[in-house]
């Protein structure tokens, strides 16, 4: 365990070092060498050391603030032709206007919902590739990929095949 002492002894040490390192940098002039600590003897009274003076720095003024009205930046010229990355609308799209469901994943939605209960084995197609069959399945499961509203199919997957089925939209409804 450590004393005080030498928690201040490191701690007079560790500034040294800094200020060092800072005339090394030029940030700073350097101090004179502090003098030798005296040797410790059975007399309890330490001498007194004064903290290091922090170095003096020029202040800094900051600029005084001009009125917005006198330094207003002229309007940014938008293209709203459509080659922008951005446009003004004036109504904004109807939900669900996202990216279309490929036909063959419509026909299985709408071939489930005439088959309730029943699971559907589906295997991917170049009409309708899958990621994954546990990434196809997990997006039937959250509702997403035209099979909404969640919980109304249950998907699992066996090998590498996912298979479906339509529960209803009451999850109790049809088991």
């Amino acid at each position: 365990m450590s004393t005080l002492r030498d928690e201040d002894d490191r701690e007079f040490r560790r500034m040294q070092r800094e200020e060092a390192r800072a005339a090394a940098r030029g940030d700073v002039p350097a101090r004179p060498a502090a003098p030798t600590p005296v040797p410790r003897g059975p007399v309890p009274t330490a001498p007194v050391r004064s903290a290091p003076a922090a170095p003096t720095r020029p202040a800094v003024v900051a600029p005084t603030p001009t009125p917005a009205s006198a330094t207003r930046a002229p309007e940014p010229s938008v293209d709203t032709s459509g080659g922008a990355a951005f446009r003004i609308v004036d109504e904004l799209p109807a939900e669900g206007s996202g990216r279309r469901i490929p036909e063959q994943r419509a026909q299985l939605i709408a071939f489930a919902k005439a088959n309730p209960g029943k699971w559907i084995e589906y295997r991917s197609t170049p009409a309708d590739p899958i990621k994954t069959p546990s990434y196809f399945a997990n997006n039937v499961r959250a509702g997403k990929c035209g099979f909404d509203p969640k919980g109304s199919f249950e998907a699992v997957t066996r090998g590498k095949c996912p298979y479906i089925r339509y529960v209803g939209t009451n999850r109790g409804e049809l088991k």
